[in-house]
């Protein structure tokens, strides 16, 4: 019984886990493809995965990598399911502190042609 008690007593202190933040995304010509991305930030890396609607049927799905340096943010799509490889370069505004909530207005750049990208962040509650 001690055994059960201290592991339990040792998981309760390992640190915190965060869960991913959710960004509703607008990109394209008239912010025509909208989804969701799901992030994670540790430090100046970003990583996450993508579920996007353009106008096709099929969703469009990929992986995310990137980084930020203070307010601005570069994102590149990974293994994206529409076979588009696409960067994306913008700057953080309207930061809430409070709600951890902020926009990010840039560019999405996918072959060469350079279309708006808009971010609304949603942050996750940590867990404990």
């Amino acid at each position: 019984m001690r055994r059960i008690i201290a592991f339990s007593v040792l998981v309760g202190f390992t640190g915190t886990a965060f869960a991913a933040d959710t960004w509703t995304v607008r990109e394209g010509a008239e912010g025509r493809v909208k989804g969701t991305w799901t992030v994670e930030q540790k430090g100046a890396a970003v990583s996450g995965s993508a579920l996007m609607q353009g106008g096709g049927t099929k969703p469009i799905t990929y992986n995310l990598t990137g980084r930020v340096d203070g307010a601005h943010y570069t994102v590149r799509r990974v293994n994206p399911s529409d076979g588009l490889d696409c960067s994306y370069t913008g700057t953080a505004e309207k930061n809430d502190p409070r709600t951890r909530t902020f926009e990010i207005n840039g560019t999405a750049n996918c072959r060469g042609k350079g279309a708006m990208w808009s971010v609304r962040r949603l942050p996750a509650k940590s867990k404990f």
